[in-house]
Formats: C-alpha cells, sequence, structure tokens
C-alpha cells in the first residue's frame, strides 16, 4: 500500500511533531507547498526533513494576495488569515504526480499522528479490517444491493451484510471518500470534521485535485462573507466536498494539532502561534 502525504501551509511544529517519522513504516511520497513569509517558521529547514519531498515555496505577494480585489476582507493579513489554507491546501494537491497511490493524506507540520497509524493501512492487520467494515456500513445504503455479492466473494444469501462477512478490499473505492473524524452535523447539512488533517481515496482526491483554483477561491470567499455565522474553515470545506458529491466519514484515525502552553506561544495577531 502507498500513501501521498501532502503537507501545506505555515512549517509551524516541524521540530516537534517529528511528521517526518509518523509516516516512517509507510511506503509513500511527500509533497509541500507552503509560503516564503518571516513569520514562517521552520521553512528552510523543511527539505532538510523531507528530503526527497517535492516542495513548493511562494510568496503571498506573488499570486495571493490578489484575491483581496475580488471581496472586501479587510486588509491583506486578514485575507491571508481567513483564506489561505484553501489555496495552499489546493496548490499542495496539485504537486502531486501521476504515479498511482493507494491513499492521500491532507497534512500539515504541526500535526502529530498516533503511534498505530501503520496498522490502519495494514492490509495484514485487523485495524484494517475494522476500517473497511466502517467505510462499508457508512455508504451501503448508497449503492445498488448488487454490489453486496461483488464485494463479499463469500456472501451466500441477499440480506444486509453480516458481521462475519469477509469484505473485498475494493470497498474502499466505492465512491469517493474522505476520512477524519467528525465534530459536528449542522441543521443544513454541512459537517464540522478535523480539516487540519484527512485521509482520501484516489477518486475524492481527482475530484480535488482538479478544482480550479480561483473558482474554488471564489467560492469559499463568496460562502464566508455571505453568511451571517462565522463560518470556520471546516464547513467551507465540506460544502466544496458536498458540491463534489464527496462522501465524509468519521473515522476511527486521524492527526492531532500540537499546540504549546500559553506561555510558551508566540503570538502574531492575523497569523496565530508561529512558534
Amino acid at each position: 500500500m502507498k500513501l501521498a502525504v501532502i503537507g501545506s501551509g505555515q512549517c509551524r511544529k516541524l521540530l516537534q511533531t517529528n511528521l517526518n517519522k509518523s509516516f516512517e513504516k509507510f511506503n509513500k511520497d511527500f509533497y509541500f507547498h507552503t509560503w516564503d513569509h518571516e513569520l514562517n517558521p521552520n521553512v528552510n529547514k523543511l527539505q532538510k526533513f523531507f528530503p526527497d519531498a517535492k516542495i513548493e515555496i511562494e510568496k503571498y505577494e506573488d499570486r495571493f494576495d490578489r484575491y483581496l480585489e475580488y471581496k472586501p476582507v479587510g486588509r491583506v493579513d486578514n485575507l491571508r488569515y481567513e483564506f489561505a489554507q484553501f489555496y495552499t491546501v489546493l496548490k499542495s494537491f496539485k504537486l502531486v504526480d501521476s504515479k498511482e497511490y493507494d491513499f492521500f493524506i491532507r497534512t500539515r507540520t504541526d500535526i502529530s499522528y498516533p503511534a498505530d497509524l501503520y496498522s490502519w493501512f495494514n492490509p495484514n492487520d485487523i485495524h484494517w479490517t475494522h476500517l473497511k467494515r466502517k467505510v462499508w456500513h457508512a455508504l451501503k445504503s448508497c449503492v445498488d444491493q448488487s454490489v453486496w455479492r461483488t464485494l463479499t466473494p463469500h456472501l451466500q444469501v441477499r440480506h444486509l451484510l453480516e458481521n462475519t462477512e469477509t469484505l473485498d478490499n475494493r470497498v474502499m473505492d466505492i465512491k469517493p471518500i474522505i476520512l477524519s473524524p467528525i465534530r459536528l452535523v449542522t441543521p443544513n447539512g454541512a459537517v464540522m470534521f478535523d480539516d487540519f488533517s484527512w485521509i482520501m481515496n484516489r477518486q475524492a482526491f481527482d475530484k480535488i485535485s482538479e478544482l480550479d483554483i480561483d473558482e474554488t477561491m471564489k467560492f469559499a470567499m463568496d460562502l464566508k462573507i455571505k453568511s451571517e455565522f462565522t463560518l470556520q474553515s471546516p464547513i467551507i470545506w465540506s460544502e466544496i466536498f458536498r458540491s463534489l458529491g464527496i462522501y465524509i466519514i468519521d473515522a476511527p484515525v486521524g492527526g492531532n494539532i500540537i499546540r504549546n502552553k500559553g506561555d510558551e506561544q508566540e503570538l502574531v495577531p492575523q497569523y496565530g502561534d508561529i512558534s
């Protein structure tokens, strides 16, 4: 099984998370998009941590800041703070070459992963079986009944999948899916999920990586500015995914943001903790 690990945004907490070591057991390639900016910590260390990674470093003012001409969002710092995430994520996805990967992980340098991460994507581990079953039960009401027999080779009956049945690995590719812990579903169906790190199958990755960046940036800005709420980025991402027909599945595996204690943070307005 091979992964594309795709990082984006500012290089915070790189020295604390050791992101490069989180994927040591995997067959993987790394890709990063980040910013050439005085408040971007550790950007000069990125290539050392990931010597074989494909990395693009861009100045905000070269292309991103022009979005200020599209909508009035205050100063350029406001624009970067509220919308740069969408740009840098999409740019990082476009760095991925044509190699075949089984899964694609969107991540950041300030994310730590559990020690058992590899087991969830090891076909010989019980965690992989649990993950397949989680996906299957989330999707089976959305697929034709004939799919049951196709993906359960030993199924002898026509009722719903029994817990004792063996699932084909192809169950992970029935639909475009994103795996992420879900925190909230709003009354109108938008999803609050852990948007700092999610896992995609090939179908979902292809749909997102083919998005036009300019059009998607305008969609995100329109959605946030027109809303009567202070929309956070997970809601905006979930609306983008919904427009693409991508399913978000509550996953038992994911990353966590590393945060320093209050007195250890280097808070900069509109840039956050740059430590």
